[in-house]
């Protein structure tokens, strides 16, 4: 099974992204915040954001990179049909540690 984002399963419009962050809802986690909302699709669509203080550019995309395999090893298990941004923010948490606070906050959600 193809476990990378396709780029129908990003989520790209302004017009989206407005929603999620105007209108979704909100958890709050150790080092991350979930806001998602539905959108009427039959797939998720996934955006990660670093916090503006996160540091240099290389630490930043480090960040990116471990949220979106965050994303892609949990969609088998996900229930669709969901707009999700990640927003992480520093801290020096192993992938373990960002794996088990995502788990968790899905978990709340509803969505695993």
């Amino acid at each position: 099974m193809k476990r990378s984002l396709t780029r129908d399963e990003r989520l790209r419009t302004e017009r989206s992204i407005k929603s999620v962050f105007v209108s979704g809802k909100v958890l709050r986690g150790r080092g991350m915040q979930l806001r998602y909302v539905a959108n009427n699709l039959n797939h998720n669509r996934y955006l990660v954001v670093t916090e503006r203080k996160f540091g240099t550019a290389v630490r930043r995309n480090k960040a990116r990179r471990v949220a979106k395999e965050l994303f892609r090893t949990s969609k088998p298990e996900q229930t669709q049909g969901f707009d999700l941004a990640l927003i992480v923010f520093r801290g020096d948490y192993t992938f373990s540690e960002r794996s088990r606070q995502f788990r968790v906050l899905l978990g709340k959600a509803g969505i695993l």
